[in-house]
């Protein structure tokens, strides 16, 4: 048996002149022992090793002509037939028995499997001995690294990355390489506070330290690596406006509405996006203003800008109907000891608030659209109105009257009342 010894500088394949052509070997065993290496020098040069090749048959008799070869095959090589390509072979001669072979050290051809051939490929050292036909395998030593078929990584040329300390730092490093084949990222010096995610190439965190900082970047596959060279450089966060006004505004539909984008570090410029229609912007006094002429929630984008940058902020403007009274309440009379109704129906807010007023006075407790007298009596007689508000705006309805005819065979001495609202 051939024992390896492998060599840690083995090189990939790569894009080259020499091609080999797919070939089967068949396989016989005869008794060989010594020590091979091999390294993969250069796109078409393959170095091959062996330091002592014995053959332990009879005295006298001789081998056919012996050769070394190097395979590359899909699979794994085990025994039997080899399916690959033939990449190499040193012709190491014939052999007499009880003789052997040292201090062979050969640079020869390397033959790469075709371009369109990417992918996996096993390397598998074959001791060959001539035969009639061709060659049959005598012996072989299989590798367990696997080499492939492609470039290293290539990373996009380096850049300069302008971070500010205490503030979120996202870049993405990116490659030229096989999407196929993970590619695995690492740096070295990053800025505290930063980390290179190993999968995705990205650099990101909190850089905390003031300064330029030189970082080198490795992306590797399979292949090989490559490096390259990222300057950070931290310096104190701008001070860029910061816009205080309110998260949202709500504005009756066709009135007149006037708004100062408010903003921190003196801002010489303004700008808004999603604008309701009917406003407009005078972008050097950042002031909005006009007649909304359309209902309905509209998300806008308040920007204001300095010499260090811009600031902005999201904020809800809900054009909604001014608040109104669509129903006033009516007249009424009753008689004595019966009940009295008064009503109101409004629009344009969700969730107004009612009260109702008899001579001028609040009514304690009377704060629904409906009011409701029971029982009543001569003091309950007079005007009523209802006084309705939104956060923005009051309405009144218009006064009305209640009248209450006297019983007078009833002493007033039994005459109670009650009221209620709804």
């Amino acid at each position: 048996m051939i024992p390896l010894i492998r060599n840690t500088t083995i090189c990939s394949f790569l894009a080259g002149i020499l091609v080999a052509s797919f070939q089967t070997l068949s396989a016989q065993s005869i008794d060989m022992e010594g020590l091979i290496n091999y390294q993969i020098i250069s796109p078409t040069l393959i170095n091959l090793k062996v330091a002592k090749l014995e053959n332990n048959k009879p005295i006298g008799s001789v081998t056919s002509n012996l050769v070394l070869q190097g395979w590359a095959s899909r699979k794994k090589y085990s025994g039997g037939k080899i399916n690959g390509y033939k990449i190499a072979q040193v012709n190491l001669g014939k052999l007499r028995g009880g003789k052997h072979l040292n201090n062979i050290d050969e640079t020869t051809l390397l033959r790469q499997p075709p371009s369109s051939e990417k992918g996996v490929f096993y390397i598998t050292l074959i001791l060959a001995e001539q035969t009639d036909l061709d060659y049959a395998t005598v012996d072989y030593a299989s590798l367990e690294a696997k080499v492939f078929d492609l470039l290293p990584p290539k990373i996009n040329p380096g850049t300069k990355v302008i971070a500010f300390r205490d503030k979120y730092v996202n870049f993405k490093v990116t490659v030229l390489a096989n999407a196929r084949y993970p590619v695995v990222f690492s740096a070295t010096n990053l800025p505290s506070g930063l980390s290179i995610n190993s999968t995705t190439g990205v650099v990101s965190g909190i850089p905390r330290v003031l300064g330029k900082h030189n970082t080198t970047i490795i992306a590797t596959n399979i292949a090989g690596s490559d490096r390259s060279n990222l300057s950070f450089n931290i310096s104190e966060k701008p001070k860029t406006p910061v816009i205080t006004n309110s998260n949202s505004y709500s504005i009756n539909n066709g009135e007149t509405f006037t708004l100062k984008i408010l903003a921190t570090n003196d801002p010489y410029w303004y700008e808004v996006s999603g604008i309701p229609p009917g406003l407009n912007l005078n972008p050097e006094m950042g002031l909005i203003s006009g007649r909304p002429n359309k209902i309905g929630t509209y998300q806008v984008i308040l920007e204001a800008y300095n010499q260090e940058g811009g600031g902005q902020k999201s904020v809800s403007f809900a054009i909604q109907t001014p608040l109104r009274i669509i129903t006033n309440p009516t007249s009424t009379s009753v008689k004595e000891g019966g009940n009295a109704e008064f009503l109101v129906r409004t629009e344009g807010s969700s969730q107004p608030n009612f009260r109702w007023y008899h001579n001028g006075v609040l009514l304690i407790g009377a704060n629904k659209p409906k009011l409701m007298i029971n029982n009543s009596i001569q003091s309950d007689a007079g005007e009523y109105y209802v006084a309705v508000s939104s956060d923005k705006q009051t309405v009144v309805s218009s006064i009305v009257q209640l009248n209450v005819q006297a019983l007078d065979n009833l002493p007033n001495s039994t005459r109670q009342r009650t009221s209620s609202t709804n």
